[in-house]
């Protein structure tokens, strides 16, 4: 049954713990309707719409509007889209739930890695399991209701899961806002829309050190690029350490079973002047050789202080030669699904080669398996942009002692080349491939 309201404005009251008939809600006549919200948290509605059957909630470029909260039944079948929000697909392995909420933004907004965001999000329980789907939302920006909450476009998609976010952008400036595949989590997650205040750095690359080779005993699970022995080698004492070893001493509450190591991150005008840096920070390398953040989960880190924009991005090392893109990239045009990725055997000049001539610090690396990737350049102990006699200097003066980080100090990052936890022949294996290469000079940073 299609109830079509017709008076102005009014206030549509269905209480929170009766039953409701079928209902496809059609507002014309440029209608805002507003449920009633109580005053405690982004759930409290004394009263709210709930939709046993039907998906529709349309609200017309004409200004009639639907404020609040309104929520479908549990719904396992013909299930694919709701109030706006498409997932292309019914998940048929368990019950979903969706609701959406209007006239707030997402309670975590503008915290911790939450951007502030638009005033529509949506809540989904998903009883069943995990499913990836082309995901899309609509908002709403007319005279009576802008949902836009002062912010500019383009717009992305962002998902809460835990505490865990993930931007499945690069979204879009008008409605609907088109996210990219996307995995629908079980259990409860939250997704909205916003425009991120600070820059958001989705990259991958490869550390040649722990690049999963035919010489690494095991086998990688699927797309592992990289091997865990810095923080699995029983002489690595401390593993990796929860507090970063860079200069911002950033913290993790733990340290995720998928993760390499701790990197660097800058956001540069110009990697060849010093003063050209405009955010740095730490965060984590995966095994898969996603950059992520403290949580060793969320793909893509924010940079503090600086702006959505285009700059080079640079990845730091303790035993690596640094490395820059080639050219300055639009961050807004990368995602979880489409990174800045340094390991493309097809894009080895993404690369930034310095004036100094000094190299672009990568090389071509094969995997296990047979697939090549280029990587970041091993056997640089003091990050002066070189593979040099001092290098050699620092495995001699270390060989036989265990692991980099055990001995982490601010001037010397010791010579587990191949990071395995010691510093052994192998390591100095490394060295002579790699001696006399060169990358952008470290000690500008």
């Amino acid at each position: 049954m299609k109830k079509v309201l017709t008076l102005a404005t009014m206030v549509l009251c269905f209480m929170a713990a009766g039953s409701f008939a079928a209902v496809d809600l059609e507002l014309s006549g440029g209608m805002v309707i507003e449920t009633v919200k109580g005053s405690g948290d982004y759930d409290d509605y004394a009263v709210y719409v709930e939709l046993t059957d039907g998906n529709l909630v349309e609200e017309t470029s004409t200004g009639s509007y639907l404020l609040g909260k309104v929520t479908s039944s549990a719904r396992t079948a013909n299930f694919d889209n709701f109030a706006g929000f498409d997932w292309s697909s019914t998940i048929s392995t368990g019950a979903v739930t969706v609701t959406r909420y209007t006239g707030q933004n997402h309670p975590t907004g503008g915290a911790a890695n939450v951007p502030e965001n638009m005033t529509r999000f949506y809540r989904i329980n998903n009883a069943g399991s995990n499913a990836t789907r082309n995901t899309s939302f609509t908002f709403v920006s007319n005279q009576h209701i802008d949902e836009t909450n002062s912010l500019t476009a383009p717009f992305r998609v962002f998902r809460v899961f835990g505490t865990a976010v993930n931007d499945y952008g690069p979204g879009g400036s008008t409605s609907p806002i088109p996210g990219q595949s996307a995995i629908i989590p079980a259990g409860e997650s939250f997704w909205i829309l916003a425009n991120p205040q600070n820059a958001i750095v989705f990259a991958k690359f490869l550390l040649q050190g722990a690049a999963y080779t035919a010489d690494v005993d095991g086998t990688p699970v699927a797309n592992q690029i990289m091997h865990l022995k810095v923080r699995d080698n029983f002489w690595a004492g401390d593993l990796v350490p929860t507090t970063s070893p860079y200069k911002d001493g950033l913290s993790a509450a733990s340290v995720h079973a998928d993760v390499v190591d701790w990197v660097y991150v800058l956001l540069m005008n110009d990697p060849d002047i010093p003063n050209q840096i405009v955010s740095e920070r730490s965060a984590f390398v995966d095994k898969y050789g996603n950059l992520v953040d403290v949580d060793g989960t969320t793909q893509g880190i924010t940079m503090p202080g600086a702006a959505p924009g285009t700059y080079h991005i640079v990845i730091k090392h303790r035993t690596h030669l640094s490395v820059a893109s080639k050219e300055a990239v639009d961050l807004s045009t990368l995602s979880a699904s489409q990174p800045y990725d340094f390991t493309d055997q097809s894009q080895e000049d993404k690369y930034y080669e310095n004036i100094m001539a000094r190299g672009d610090g990568d090389v071509q690396v094969t995997l296990k398996g047979g697939t090549q990737m280029w990587a970041l350049l091993t056997a640089s102990s003091f990050h002066d942009g070189l593979v040099d006699n001092a290098d050699y200097v620092d495995y001699r003066n270390n060989l036989g002692e265990p692991s980099a980080y055990g001995k982490y100090n601010s001037t010397r990052w010791h010579a587990d080349f191949n990071m395995d936890g010691n510093i052994s022949n192998a390591d100095y294996i490394f060295y002579r491939a790699n001696l006399g290469q060169g990358s952008i000079n470290d000690d500008q940073y």
